[in-house]
């Protein structure tokens, strides 16, 4: 698991946040996967550290929870971090915003100017359904437990809108 003070600046962060509960339950499932898993941020900078020097400028595309900017920023590297979804963009400028060297972007980047056609971006959240169908149950079962630990949380309205969440065909994840 991340070190405490991380814990505590992330869950700052996420419970400062309006969100609905299906964004709510994808946050969290992301932040499950990305910065709880033991030793993983640390295995992440020992690699980035043969390319990155202090001072180098880095590029994060699809940041999504900000693990690969966070490693670039501790190794001292000026950063932009581009992400797409607004919900996780906006995650991004509590978590970082205030460094300075880092520039988050609120957008897209593609081959070629415009918004990407629809079909396209439905055709990758598909992927990313997919992809993680399994470990999304598991990190949805683990939420809607600690609902039932936390005094005053809804556990049954947890369950629910994990239901509701994954019995759809697109995730909570898919920008829709």
């Amino acid at each position: 698991m991340a070190d405490s003070g991380t814990r505590t600046t992330l869950g700052r962060a996420v419970s400062s946040m309006s969100l609905s509960l299906p964004e709510a339950i994808g946050i969290g499932r992301s932040i499950l996967t990305y910065y709880g898993i033991p030793f993983r941020a640390r295995r992440l900078q020992r690699f980035y550290a043969q390319f990155i020097s202090p001072g180098d400028l880095c590029f994060d595309l699809g940041a999504h929870v900000g693990n690969r900017t966070r490693a670039m920023l501790r190794l001292g590297a000026r950063v932009v971090a581009v992400e797409p979804s607004p919900v996780f963009a906006r995650l991004l400028r509590r978590w970082n915003g205030a460094q300075p060297r880092v520039t988050i972007l609120e957008q897209a980047v593609g081959a070629f100017p415009g918004a990407m056609p629809p079909l396209i971006g439905w055709a990758a959240a598909r992927t990313d359904d997919a992809v993680n169908l399994v470990p999304a149950r598991l990190a949805g079962l683990l939420l809607v437990g600690a609902a039932f630990l936390l005094p005053g949380a809804d556990a049954a309205g947890a369950l629910s809108a994990m239901r509701r969440c994954h019995s759809v065909p697109s995730g909570c994840s898919a920008g829709e």
